[in-house]
């Protein structure tokens, strides 16, 4: 492989001369120079010329493929829209290896290519050079350019001839289907309308199959595109067999998933390995989503029932209603993509008729008013996403609702919880007018007071503290239960201040987990920053890496495909947690009390006990402000610390600590995860998630010779005798200083 140097030198030298840095240019340039590049250099070169097509397919598909063909000899083996020899090279040198190029340029660069020169090729458009060909291959390889024009091509299909209309790429993945062999096997990389596109519905007419299908999640083929990719595997076999299918994140997947294919058999987990039927496949998101919702009705203690079974009918608007549809009683009104309310009156319509489907229940089997309710929740959302096939913006079909399934209580139960939720807005609507008369009537105060105790309520902040994770619900503790007010103050100080390190640490683990999210945005999130910025643990250094790194996750979380890569990087399911730690609300509270502090700590001059009333009044308003922002934000996570763990076919069987809420007796529970967790880390575990998310070092937990020596602490300062550690909550040991190899290293690899 040629040095980036040299590289950059080429480059430097083609713009000096005031050239377009063109690839063609650049691979004659080096030749002149008898500089020999490898395919791995074409893929590097990407980013220093203006070519836009995807040159060379990524490393972790490239090692994924290799990992698969080298199970097998195969003696003749085809790219038919090749460019530098990418994939053909992975196969054996022994093989008889050909190549179709497009067109002259085509071959002239593979021809500069190191060790191309024993690849058989020939120029050509591949559809009409694939027509010609009469030989039958053993292995036919490929990742042609995705978003080709459509094109369309004549097939002799049982004696009849038929016409296939679809994008370029895949009319050539079915040409070089027809020339396998009995035995062949074809290898292509697609995107995934090639499930839904008229190649995969014609392609069991000449007696091919999908074998395998294996997802690459979204962000693999970045910076050329953020949409998921599949490698899928075609044979000719048995039509009533199930496809394998599995989903290769990192290089660490590959092995587990080709062996679970190899074996036929199914991982312990829906990434490592499931089996499914070919014609009904939509989407890898559709199976995840299906898997979260069987979860999800495990935890509710619900089983399914068709929505047909409880519906009278289900209609599309209608031109001949004025509003879209007929006004009937017992109503649900759903919208047919995106997130939006679903409704139980027609008046409430807040889109165009034309983008709802009406759902008339049976009156006997359901309520509207809680099926509207049920479609907004969680798992409605979820289903939601199910049926439109994992895509937020595909529209819901007719037919794809009729067949859903949904998980409802009885009528009675139904009924009950709206008679709840009412109670609820009820509540909601008396604290709003309580609200109005404090502010339009100040001097009525101690009216005020009498009518909030008069609301028939339990106090629900100690419950909030245990929903949240210990290292900042251990100080909300010391504040609840402290009495004195300048110690609240301090303890709310302290709260404030854990919290905005303990976001932006959740923050920076998750960018960190996805190597390209961090690589593509590190200029941004450490400018100015050295090494030694992160040497002393501020608050002020805390918040302005948050709201960088915030900023990034709420433009990722802002287009679909880039979403579903920022929740696998946060390793969650659901965006809710994301969302509040990447919140621009979040970060205004917390910057608020930095600036509180620095006013009253630097110059704030002595602070008798009416001033120190008013500022934990002030503190008290952020910290309602900011349990307003996540309450339930939580809900379905965990912290959790390993204390050991089993292997049992390719899956770890853990016990872990469960590091949330108030008290410090932990929970041990048991999950089930892709790979060994180390003892002496933390990790953020969303339920069902195999692989939880393991979160930097800058927060450590001790387990105590008994439970209330259990503690944890954060990350200080960086000190000539070792690191610096403090605690908020534990006084026997409130700091300190120790080596500290891991974070250390951790510093220094970060910037």
């Amino acid at each position: 492989m040629s040095s980036n140097k040299e590289i950059s030198k080429i480059v430097n030298q083609l713009r000096e001369k005031g050239e377009r840095v063109t690839l063609l240019a650049f691979l004659r340039e080096a030749q002149s120079q008898g500089l020999l590049l490898s395919v791995d250099d074409i893929a590097e070169l990407a980013w220093t010329t203006e070519q836009s097509e995807i040159l060379v397919p990524p490393p972790l598909v490239r090692k994924t493929i290799s990992s698969f063909i080298a199970r097998k000899t195969y003696q003749k083996v085809l790219d038919p829209w090749d460019r530098f020899g990418g994939l053909i090279r992975l196969a054996k040198p022994d093989s008889e290896r050909h190549s179709i190029l497009y067109n002259a340029a085509n071959q002239e660069m593979f021809s500069t290519i190191d060790g191309n020169a024993e690849i058989e090729t020939i120029v050509g458009n591949p559809l009409e050079t694939l027509d010609k060909y009469d030989d039958q291959w053993d292995l036919i390889i490929s990742c042609p350019p995705f978003g080709m024009k459509r094109e369309k091509i004549m097939v002799k299909i049982r004696e009849r001839v038929e016409t296939i209309v679809d994008p370029m790429e895949l009319l050539i993945l079915f040409q070089a289907c027809t020339k396998l062999n009995q035995k062949g096997t074809a290898l292509f990389v697609v995107l995934p309308r090639f499930f839904e596109s008229a190649t995969y519905l014609h392609l069991s007419s000449i007696g091919i199959h999908p074998e395998a299908i294996v997802h690459f999640p979204p962000g693999t083929f970045g910076p050329y595109t953020q949409i998921s990719t599949y490698m899928v595997v075609l044979r000719r076999v048995d039509a009533s067999r199930l496809t394998f299918i599995a989903e290769i994140g990192s290089e660490d997947d590959i092995q587990p998933v080709l062996h679970n294919m190899a074996a036929g058999k199914e991982g312990k987990t829906l990434e490592r390995g499931t089996f499914i039927d070919p014609n009904s496949f939509s989407s890898f998101k559709a199976l995840q989503l299906a898997r979260d919702i069987r979860q999800l009705s495990r935890r509710m203690n619900l089983t399914p029932v068709t929505l047909t079974s409880i519906t009278k009918e289900i209609n599309l608007s209608n031109d001949k209603w004025e509003e879209g549809f007929k006004d009937l009683p017992n109503t649900v009104y759903l919208p047919r993509f995106g997130e939006s309310d679903a409704v139980a009156r027609l008046s409430d319509l807040r889109l165009k008729s034309d983008n709802y489907m009406q759902i008339v229940l049976d009156s006997e089997k359901a309520n509207a008013e809680y099926v509207a309710r049920f479609f907004c929740a969680e798992m409605g959302q979820l289903i939601r996403k199910y049926i439109s096939k994992g895509h937020a913006f595909t529209k819901i079909s007719l037919s794809s609702l009729k067949e859903c399934e949904v998980y409802f209580p009885s009528v009675e139960t139904q009924t009950m919880m709206n008679d709840a939720q009412n109670e609820i807005t009820e509540l909601r609507a008396m604290l709003y007018t309580i609200e109005q008369q404090l502010w339009n009537k100040p001097n009525d105060v101690e009216k005020t007071m009498k009518s909030l105790k008069r609301i028939n309520r339990e106090s629900g902040f100690e419950s909030w503290m245990e929903t949240l994770p210990f290292p900042i619900a251990s100080i909300l503790w010391r504040y609840n239960a402290e009495s004195n007010v300048r110690l609240k103050k301090e303890h709310l100080f302290h709260f404030f201040e854990a919290m905005t390190q303990f976001n932006t640490m959740l923050l920076l683990s998750g960018l960190k987990s996805e190597s390209s999210l961090l690589d593509s945005h590190r200029d941004t999130v450490f400018a100015d920053f050295k090494k030694e910025s992160l040497y002393r643990s501020t608050f002020g250094t805390w918040i302005v890496l948050g709201e960088r790194i915030s900023k990034i996750i709420r433009t990722e979380m802002g287009t679909q495909d880039r979403r579903e890569r920022c929740l696998k990087a946060f390793r969650s399911g659901r965006p809710d947690l994301i969302n509040f730690l990447s919140s621009k609300k979040t970060f205004e509270v917390l910057k608020r009390t930095a600036d509180f502090r620095n006013r009253w700590k630097g110059h704030g001059g002595i602070e008798n006990e009416q001033e120190a009333k008013k500022r934990l009044s002030v503190l008290e308003s952020e910290l309602a402000a900011l349990r307003e922002l996540m309450i339930d934000t939580y809900e379905g996570y965990q912290i959790i610390c390993p204390e050991n763990g089993t292997r049992k076919s390719g899956i770890f069987h853990m016990k872990v600590y469960s590091i949330m809420g108030t008290r410090q007796i932990f929970k041990k529970i048991s999950i089930q995860s892709t790979f060994m967790q180390d003892s002496e880390k933390l990790y953020l575990y969303f339920e069902g998630n195999p692989e939880p998310l393991e979160l930097l070092p800058f927060i450590k937990f001790k387990l105590g010779q008994s439970p209330d020596e259990n503690a944890c602490y954060f990350y200080n300062s960086v000190e000539k005798s070792g690191v610096r550690w403090i605690s908020y909550h534990f006084d026997k040991e409130a700091e300190f200083i120790e080596a500290d190899a891991v974070l250390g290293q951790m510093l220094d690899t970060l910037i």
